[in-house]
């Protein structure tokens, strides 16, 4: 088995080239969800159709990011992997929460996976405790925070871009550490967020201090720390230096971008929720 990453110029038919697992993670999603959602008689948790449509997006955009010719061109330019980890980070959690997959997908698994993995692992202490733990707002926070700034050191960022068991769980960790994120930011039906509204705006607002800040040396920095990507097999005509320039760009504007339109999207539904409730005269 070769773990060694080749990149796009490595692979003799790129078109022909997939990632066999997050393909089959994928199907799996929309059967379980679309099969979930026939199973619901209750109304309360069924989906809207928008809801439907964001769940399905979030699909495709995980397809789009763990699929070459991203996935493939993320192993030469620093560029293209920052623009894939923002979709894994940034797109990919919101929009499959906002889609509220929770009651469909566990609905949609048959009942011997329900009965034999659901049921034990909901009812372990241990993994009771776990949960309590990771998402306790500071510690979600912290967790998405630390995720974040350890895979952009220098010497674990190369490890993964040479290394593709690395690579794979630099992905999994982003994934799962901006799904609690989100978790706590986004209700997504039966889920109601621990949060106020007030301080996941807060939180939002004190979260775009780190991002700026590891975005702005990367961005700035006069030092190449990225040397596993290579220059000569990158879609771009560019040096290392200029290349790492683009990504820290895009992690510092796609990050704080996001939250903002978070934070303000939740001031909207604030708004909304304190009016509806206000007494009429």
């Amino acid at each position: 088995m070769n773990l060694l990453h080749t990149g796009f110029a490595g692979i003799p038919t790129p078109l022909y080239y997939i990632n066999v697992i997050p393909i089959i993670i994928c199907i799996a999603l929309v059967i379980f969800y679309i099969r979930g959602t026939k199973n619901n008689r209750n109304p309360r948790y069924r989906p809207s159709n928008w809801q439907r449509v964001s769940f399905f997006a979030s699909v495709v955009v995980l397809l789009i990011a763990l699929e070459p010719p991203i996935d493939l061109y993320a192993d030469d330019s620093f560029t293209i992997h920052q623009i894939q980890h923002a979709l894994l980070r940034m797109v990919f959690p919101p929009l499959l929460l906002l889609g509220t997959p929770l009651t469909p997908l566990l609905r949609g698994i048959p009942s011997w996976g329900r009965q034999k993995i659901i049921k034990p692992l909901l009812s372990s202490k241990t993994i009771q405790v776990y949960y309590s733990f990771i998402t306790n707002p500071v510690a979600t926070a912290v967790i998405y925070i630390i995720t974040l700034y350890f895979w952009q050191v220098s010497f674990v960022h190369n490890a993964s871009v040479e290394n593709i068991l690395i690579h794979q769980v630099m992905h999994i960790t982003m994934i799962v550490s901006s799904l609690l994120f989100w978790w706590m930011m986004i209700d997504s039906k039966p889920h109601t967020s621990k949060l106020h509204y007030g301080i996941r705006i807060l939180f939002l607002g004190l979260l775009i201090f780190p991002n700026t800040f590891l975005g702005s040396i990367i961005t700035f920095s006069s030092t190449a720390f990225y040397t596993a990507y290579n220059p000569a097999d990158s879609p771009f005509t560019m040096s290392l230096l200029r290349d790492q320039h683009i990504g820290g760009l895009i992690l510092w504007m796609s990050g704080d971008m996001m939250n903002v339109i978070v934070a303000a999207v939740t001031m909207g539904v604030w708004y909304n929720k304190e009016e509806g409730n206000r007494p009429s005269i």
